[in-house]
């Protein structure tokens, strides 16, 4: 009896461990899941894989080596692997902690041949500090390619600075058009915001009436890719973090009815020209996913013919319709502003869009499209990971 009971805890043990989910890293270029070159980095071979609801699992390997294992409450969102020489070399996992909060992982690949010859691999835990530095090591970066960017100088080095005047509204947007990144954002002497782990800035945008008084709004993107903006206030040498609702109430304040139309038929002519042609420049855009249309887009082109990131911000207006060739895709609701989009090419073909969206409350969601079978299908990853 004793040796039966034995032998069904052996076979329920077995069933148990069959349920263990993993998940090999090398398996990475081979995969049919949410794949993706990263975004973040020119020409480098360099992959990010995020995992479904269903599928995280609680143990990272490469090969039979352990990298990470967690528990039923403790799973991989996804993770970032770097290569070198076609070998898997660093490693940023994004996990769940024990209250839910998404924490980042680092590792590192050691390998050490004894005396004997045979060589021995291991992953070994890192800093975060030590992860960028290996990073910038292992593609041989510059440090410029992190930026500062001073909103009061105006300087246009890797950006798109547009300077907009509505009646008594002076507006200055700073785009980001390469693929470096911004790690700090200034007002002269003051300092607004530093990224924090793994945060992007995309956008700044300034605004004043003409007083010493500035609203500034930042648009950040996270490392899962969802946008966010925050707002400051500035006046003289003091500035100070707001809400959406105060900066846009300020904003009401500042908006002015049109002013009458010029009596003379002159004035009232060129009047109507110049408006034609401020309507001609904010022409929402139209977006063809097959298309390097670059009158209408700023496109920054990221990673290897065959694998690779593009870029879309538009020059003027936002992206009021995604399309391929003439299937229309997607279209912007009322309300709805999409500043940026991100596809991914495979063997020179579109196979993942991402839309970046603001609606009328300020507010920034993201959205993303594959291909499975020839079809488009939206996924909502990145809303799942946050209400997990």
């Amino acid at each position: 009896m004793k040796s039966s009971n034995f032998l069904f805890l052996f076979f329920l043990c077995q069933i148990s461990a069959s349920y263990q989910e993993s998940w090999d890293i090398s398996r990475n270029k081979d995969s049919e899941g949410f794949t993706s070159l990263s975004l973040h980095v020119e020409g480098l071979e360099y992959y990010t894989h995020f995992f479904a609801r269903e599928d995280r699992p609680t143990k990272i390997t490469d090969g039979e080596n352990l990298i990470w294992r967690g528990n039923n409450k403790k799973k991989c969102l996804g993770y970032v692997v770097h290569y070198e020489k076609g070998v898997p070399a660093l490693v940023k996992l994004f996990t769940f902690g024990s209250n839910s909060a998404i924490l980042m992982k680092y590792s590192e690949r050691i390998v050490t041949r004894p005396d004997s010859g045979q060589e021995t691999v291991e992953w070994r835990r890192i800093k975060m500090e030590e992860h960028k530095e290996k990073t910038r090591k292992l593609y041989n970066l510059p440090n410029s390619k992190n930026y500062i960017l001073n909103v009061r100088s105006k300087n246009s080095r890797n950006f798109e600075v547009k300077e907009i005047k509505t009646q008594d509204l002076y507006t200055t947007e700073y785009t980001l058009i390469t693929a470096a990144s911004v790690t700090k954002v200034i007002y002269g002497p003051l300092i607004l915001w530093e990224n924090q782990e793994g945060e992007e800035c995309h956008r700044v945008s300034v605004d004043h009436d003409g007083g010493d008084t500035a609203f500034i709004r930042i648009l950040i993107i996270n490392p899962l890719y969802i946008g966010k903006q925050i707002y400051f206030k500035v006046k003289g040498d003091s500035h100070m973090q707001i809400t959406y609702r105060y900066y846009f109430s300020w904003l009401l304040s500042r908006v002015r009815e049109p002013k009458e139309t010029p009596t003379n038929p002159q004035d009232e002519a060129d009047g109507a020209c110049n408006k034609g042609k401020e309507l001609e420049q904010n022409v929402p855009s139209i977006l063809d996913i097959n298309s390097t249309d670059s009158k209408q887009f700023f496109i920054s082109r990221i990673g290897k013919r065959s694998k690779c990131h593009r870029k879309y911000i538009p020059k003027s207006g936002h992206i009021a319709k995604v399309v391929e060739y003439k299937k229309e895709l997607w279209r912007a609701r009322e309300g709805e502003i999409c500043h940026t989009a991100i596809l991914l090419f495979r063997s020179r073909r579109p196979s993942l869009f991402t839309l970046h969206i603001r609606n009328l409350s300020g507010e920034e969601t993201s959205i993303c499209f594959t291909r499975s079978g020839g079809l488009w299908r939206a996924q909502k990853v990145y809303e799942e990971i946050l209400d997990d």
